[in-house]
């Protein structure tokens, strides 16, 4: 096959995939003035904003139809919801997301989009569409797609994908969660209050891998309470197919067991779109289909840069978002941004949410720690959940490092602690920051107090005494 024909004009950057990565730093590229070539061989968007609307419609719908109290137990029975009601919410919000990223929103900039998969020919030129493109400077940004488990006797018509929820004629009346990680989570808690009858698998001995210890067990309880059954340390599985549906097979850290699931839905994980690229051509390497990446982003091929889901272990769309301001800064204007100088939270759409921000248990460790209730603040009065609370993590010069949030408010309340981080501020500009009486996020104030108090060695306290003293 040749590289076809030789475009005459040569772009500044050529970004490969349309999604909020690629997306992002074409529109962001073009608005600086630079010529720009936004390849997709799918739907233009991807579908990184399209399954976020999903989760986050599923996610509001728990909240509003809570359990009927924290701590029924599984015989509670959830209220009635009108399922047909939040699919069309949900598709609604899908339609809404994608009008924002039509093909026709690219005209009025100096983004080129050209429909067609690329693949390069070597370290300077990629071709697609029976074009061959000179690389000034490329992104690579081809997102990634769901991972389908290996699980004897599954086929297609077995399973759905989380953002083919919304496809359902009706509330299955049971459904098996393949994957207990956040998303899975998330799906779970929101069928069974929906009303259905709920199982949760997962291959690690604790759903939540990667995630603090302390979320997973309130998570974990929080499940329980609500009726989900959980299966973990799972192994040998099989599905198997039944009259009304199938069987889902096994042994877990529980003893063995056989459920009927009207429904599965996979929430595996994801994998990255690079194995049709050639990628190894134009001397980019790679990992178990991950790009290869340096701190500002750019891989082992020095004209050629990677975004989102392809490189980065932690996905999600404002992360994606970042690095493709990153990107662009490092691909165009000899920028010196770092990726390991981006602050991404994570988040969990459950009820309580969850939102993280440089934590993990190694940092934990080493940092200085506090954590304080919701209800120390009176913001359980305002509509929070019984067992929110926020943590936050200094170093000994009192610089704030990070934290986490669980609330139901949790993915608005970390932006707070994000700006903090980010701008390397102390402790003390969060003692100083005032917050309505109720607002859960008045609890940064006081953990902040707390915090600091804790820090007050013995003679700086000696100090102030005398000091205090002398003011008499």
């Amino acid at each position: 096959m040749g590289t076809g024909q030789q475009d005459s004009s040569p772009f500044h950057l050529i970004v490969i995939g349309s999604g909020p990565a690629g997306w992002g730093a074409a529109v962001a590229a073009a608005g600086l003035g630079a010529r720009v070539a936004l390849i997709e061989r799918g739907t233009v968007g991807g579908d990184g904003f399209l399954s976020c609307a999903v989760a986050y419609q599923w996610f509001r719908a728990a909240l509003l139809k809570p359990w009927p109290a924290p701590n029924a137990g599984p015989s509670a029975t959830p209220r009635h919801t009108d399922f047909a009601r939040i699919c069309r919410e949900s598709r609604q919000a899908q339609a809404q997301i994608a009008s924002r990223h039509r093909p026709d929103q690219l005209s009025a900039t100096q983004v080129e989009l050209i429909r067609g998969e690329a693949r390069f020919v070597d370290e300077r030129t990629l071709v697609v569409a029976n074009r061959s493109l000179q690389i000034s400077r490329a992104v690579i940004a081809s997102g990634s797609r769901n991972r389908i488990p290996e699980l004897s006797g599954l086929r297609a018509e077995h399973y759905i994908f989380p953002e083919q929820i919304v496809e359902l004629d009706s509330l299955p009346e049971r459904v098996g969660v393949v994957g207990a990680g956040s998303r899975g989570v998330e799906v779970a808690q929101c069928f069974a209050r929906l009303g259905s009858k709920v199982t949760l698998y997962e291959r690690n001995p604790r759903i939540l891998a990667g995630f603090p210890d302390e979320v997973a067990s309130l998570l974990r309880r929080q499940l329980l309470s609500e009726g989900v059954e959980l299966r973990e340390d799972c192994r040998d599985e099989a599905v198997c197919d039944a009259n009304a549906g199938v069987w889902i097979a096994g042994e877990c850290a529980t003893g063995r067991y056989r459920d009927a699931a009207l429904k599965i839905v996979v929430t595996c994980g994801r994998i990255a779109n690079t194995e049709r690229l050639d990628l190894a051509r134009a001397g980019i390497e790679c990992a178990d289909g991950i790009v290869d990446v340096g701190d500002r982003l750019r891989t082992t091929n020095r004209r050629v840069f990677a975004a989102g889901d392809v490189c980065a272990l932690d996905r999600s769309v404002h992360g994606a978002r970042a690095q493709a301001r990153l990107v662009v800064a490092n691909a165009l204007f000899f920028g010196r941004e770092r990726l390991s100088n981006l602050h991404v939270p994570r988040c969990i759409h459950t009820d309580p949410g969850v939102a993280l921000l440089g934590w993990s248990q190694a940092e934990s460790a080493r940092r200085s720690t506090t954590s304080l209730s919701l209800s120390e603040v009176d913001a359980d009065l305002h509509g929070e959940h019984p067992d929110g609370y926020v943590s936050l993590a200094c170093d000994q010069a009192g610089y704030v490092r990070g934290g986490v949030v669980v609330s139901r408010f949790a993915e608005t309340l970390i932006g707070e602690l994000e700006l903090a981080v980010h701008h390397r501020l102390r402790l003390s500009s969060l003692t100083s920051t005032l917050h309505p009486y109720g607002s859960s996020a008045e609890a940064f104030r006081v953990a902040a107090d707390r915090f600091r108090r804790s820090l007050l060695t013995p003679f700086t306290a000696a100090i102030l005494k005398r000091v205090a003293k002398l003011k008499r």
